[in-house]
């Protein structure tokens, strides 16, 4: 699940969301743009850890992926929205598919899923 939507534990949005600079959503009523805002998406099996998926601040802050989304659907990933649609979307960056880091300034998927991450 989308970590800026819900994300709590405990009340308290967990400590990196906390201090990212994204807007945290704790409501559907006041998600920004709910047909851009993902709130599930595949993530890769290697990278589950914690039951929420979460990225870098913005850019040009952002440099990575912290947890990297599946590929296993012929290198795509399957995400739902706050609008209730659901799509699947495929990757284009080698380095998404294989972990190696993928650097927002060449790598559209990394631009692409901030996008659809939060404000």
């Amino acid at each position: 699940m989308n970590g800026y939507i819900g994300g709590q534990n405990n009340g308290q949005f967990y400590p990196n969301i906390q201090a990212s600079t994204y807007a945290k959503f704790t409501r559907l009523d006041n998600i920004i743009n709910p047909s851009e805002r993902f709130v599930f998406l595949d993530e890769d099996p290697i990278g589950i850890n914690d039951g929420i998926y979460w990225i870098a601040d913005p850019l040009p802050t952002a440099t990575t992926f912290i947890d990297y989304p599946a590929s296993y659907h012929n290198n795509s990933c399957g995400l739902s929205f706050a609008d209730g649609h659901s799509e699947t979307h495929r990757w284009t960056d080698k380095r998404t598919m294989t972990h190696n880091g993928a650097d927002p300034n060449t790598g559209t998927d990394v631009r692409w899923l901030i996008s659809k991450t939060s404000e």
